[in-house]
């Protein structure tokens, strides 16, 4: 892993230097259209009490975010609990989207995924530890959440099992991980 990072900040760095040189912006010299695009607010640690998480998701869309990702994985009924606690504060037209940053296992995870599949949640990403591609795979064929994942990836090799497999829909590698500008 640590590698990838050092391999990647050269990249990013060399990226950049062109971006400089040539007078562009990474997203155009990268083959990007959009001169921008929508952002949300993230947070919603599991740790919050329930004032708290509700005031750090409202308080990012009054600073112009348009959606907010919160944290689930640590225990699926608290979870569900909160997952609408915030979809009541914040209504059905702004995007929600849950990460459990690997947190549950399987079993965990289908229960979360059926119990939220009416509260219009945008994505549910890394339900399970990285390894677990067939269970991503199985996962992703038995819920109506989309998925999401591979921040955890290193090298596009590793998330290459996941497009393989058809295991993801919203593929999310992270730029240090995967190796930088050029692999990502």
């Amino acid at each position: 892993g640590i590698a990838a990072w050092g391999i990647a900040s050269v990249d990013i760095a060399l990226w950049d230097l062109y971006g400089v040189q040539t007078q562009q912006p990474i997203w155009a010299l990268a083959g990007g259209a959009q001169r921008s695009v929508p952002i949300y607010g993230s947070g919603g640690w599991v740790s919050y009490s329930d004032s708290e998480l509700v005031a750090e998701a409202v308080g990012y869309l009054e600073h112009g975010y348009g959606g907010y990702k919160m944290k689930v994985g640590r225990d699926v009924e608290d979870d569900v609990r909160r997952v609408k606690l915030v979809r009541a504060k914040l209504g059905d037209a702004v995007p929600l989207m849950v990460d459990a940053n690997q947190g549950y296992r399987f079993g965990e995870a289908r229960q979360l995924a059926d119990a939220v599949r009416d509260l219009g949640i945008g994505w549910f990403e890394e339900p399970m530890p990285n390894d677990r591609v067939s269970d991503y795979r199985s996962l992703r064929s038995t819920c109506t959440v989309p998925l999401a994942g591979g921040e955890r990836s290193y090298y596009p090799e590793d998330i290459a099992r996941f497009i393989a497999a058809d295991a993801l829909d919203v593929v999310m590698p992270d730029i240090l991980r995967i190796g930088g500008t050029g692999k990502w």
